[in-house]
């Protein structure tokens, strides 16, 4: 990985993932992971490829378990078919049924194209065109198939890959990731101040969580080379400037009380910062 330490299991999975999209007779796949990690993965995988990809994910209000609401979403992925899109699906166990044909690839050719039934309720099952090029990833929660929830011949249907934060780990990763947890512990601490209370970095940073601090490393060593970490310092460094962004205002005048050695410093550029001013900073720090 170019001086970012040994390969992780999770780089091997993303390798045998795009050999699979890349084979048009490759079974559709079947991704296990656990939260949003694996989608935004495979949109950044899918875009290095050129691949923009159709991203449907179910809804989980009662009103839109309906039949018109199904039919819509059966409308979209037949459109994704037709225009040879890589279609990702999530939370749709109302639609897979429905779809049974063409996750099975279970094709009939007519006119040298290639066509599948969708299920479109009891009374209709018509022929739609398949373009060549369409791939189907399904993503499945990893609860799902530790609690055996999961139907067995939905699964058997797929080519399965895990894919979880964890995977991601190398050696560097892991070391960082260490070192950042403990450097937020001693960011929310104030020993002057707690006399018996002691602040947590969740009380420092917003939605923090140890799996905040794994994709944020992350996604830090895996950008485009030209911005790259080098080493585990600058892996570190660039990390700590992401999760201060993320600190409440509190958190900042507290922070001199720290004891963190560059504690004055890092309230300063807090606070010089446009984002951490107005609304209008915040927008155009995502602009840029």
């Amino acid at each position: 990985l170019n001086n970012r330490g040994l390969e992780a299991d999770g780089e091997r999975v993303l390798r045998l993932i795009r050999a699979n999209l890349a084979d048009r007779m490759a079974r559709h796949l079947m991704v296990i992971s656990n939260g949003d990690m694996a989608l935004q993965m495979l949109q950044d995988e899918l875009r290095k490829t050129g691949r923009q990809p159709e991203i449907i994910c179910g809804s989980r209000f009662p009103g839109d378990n309906t039949e018109e609401y199904r039919y819509r979403i059966l409308n979209r992925i037949i459109l994704c078919m037709e225009a040879g899109r890589t279609l990702i699906l999530k939370d749709l166990e109302h639609v897979y049924g429905s779809l049974y044909d063409m996750l099975n690839q279970n094709y009939a050719y007519a006119g040298g194209k290639r066509n599948v039934r969708v299920a479109l309720g009891p009374h209709s099952n018509p022929m739609c065109y398949c373009h060549d090029d369409f791939r189907c990833i399904v993503l499945v929660d990893e609860a799902t198939i530790v609690n055996l929830q999961a139907d067995p011949p939905f699964l058997n249907r797929f080519e399965k890959q895990q894919l979880t934060y964890s995977h991601m780990l190398t050696p560097l990763r892991a070391d960082v990731l260490a070192q950042l947890h403990d450097w937020a512990a001693a960011f929310a601490s104030v020993p002057a101040l707690e006399k018996g209370r002691r602040f947590h970095p969740g009380e420092a940073f917003a939605a923090y969580s140890p799996e905040l601090l794994l994709s944020l490393v992350i996604s830090v060593s895996t950008q485009p080379a030209s911005a790259a970490p080098d080493g585990a310092g600058d892996l570190l460094g660039q990390c700590k400037q992401r999760l201060v962004d993320l600190a409440f205002s509190d958190a900042i005048f507290r922070l001199p009380k720290s004891g963190l050695p560059d504690s004055e410093q890092l309230a300063e550029e807090y606070l010089r910062n446009p984002m951490h001013i107005s609304l209008v900073g915040i927008v155009r720090r995502q602009l840029e």
